[in-house]
């Protein structure tokens, strides 16, 4: 697909990295990683992941990207997409988290998904029940301000990092590094820009967890889940 690019931001995930460009390299024209600040050999897996892909001749470019300190997701998805924007011909973006947890294959499902679609989310099928409460505050947040600020009754898996949207049906009117979360802003401002006409589809999607997983729910985070609602405007 090769009006598709997918935007992978990563932080320390080693050779994650590599196995997360190899995979979306099967199925768009482009792929934008983004390392974020790694303090680990992140970086260097995705340089043998570019050198894989030109020793195969693969019909995707591989764009590196590096910010040499963490500035966060949302400062690196937007690094990507204006990346995308002035170099590109890419009509639709996918986002894909380098921890792999999200099959690969939905990278074109939701591609795939958006030559129906103007904004396709992922919607997950299972979530931890440590992390459960946080997202369920998290979605319930949004949909509350979708409501007050736009009287729309709109629900989604906020907090799923997998979300596709075509370039041209958002425009980002704030951009604030400190306050600005992307997972929370490309619906609302998706909904902002096109409201009342709206062309969207949740998707449910598996996710592999780490037997591991930990609980999010603390006293920082749902401060932060609340300022992130409150910053969109």
């Amino acid at each position: 697909m090769d009006d598709l690019a997918v935007i992978i931001p990563c932080k320390n995930e080693s050779d994650l990295a590599m196995r997360a460009i190899l995979e979306a390299s099967n199925y768009c024209g482009t792929v934008v990683f983004v390392d974020d600040g790694s303090d680990d050999d992140s970086y260097e897996y995705a340089k043998k992941a570019r050198d894989i892909c030109e020793d195969l001749n693969c019909n995707c470019d591989i764009v590196l990207l590096r910010n040499r300190k963490n500035m966060g997701k949302s400062h690196a998805v937007m690094k990507a997409l204006r990346y995308i924007k002035s170099n590109c011909d890419a009509e639709k973006v996918v986002l894909y988290d380098s921890d792999c947890q999200f099959p690969s294959n939905y990278i074109l499902t939701f591609g795939m998904k958006l030559n129906t679609y103007d904004l396709v989310m992922g919607l997950r099928k299972r979530i931890p029940v440590l992390r459960k409460p946080l997202n369920i505050l998290a979605s319930k947040l949004f949909s509350l301000k979708v409501k007050l600020d736009f009287n729309l009754d709109f629900y989604t898996d906020i907090m799923c990092g997998l979300k596709g949207f075509k370039i041209d049906k958002i425009r980002f009117d704030t951009y604030e590094p400190e306050s600005f979360n992307i997972d929370f802003a490309i619906p609302y401002y998706y909904i902002k820009t096109n409201k009342p006409n709206l062309n969207y589809k949740n998707i449910p999607v598996e996710v592999h967890y780490p037997k591991n997983v930990k609980s999010n729910v603390c006293l920082s985070n749902i401060i932060k889940t609340m300022k992130s609602v409150y910053n969109l405007k």
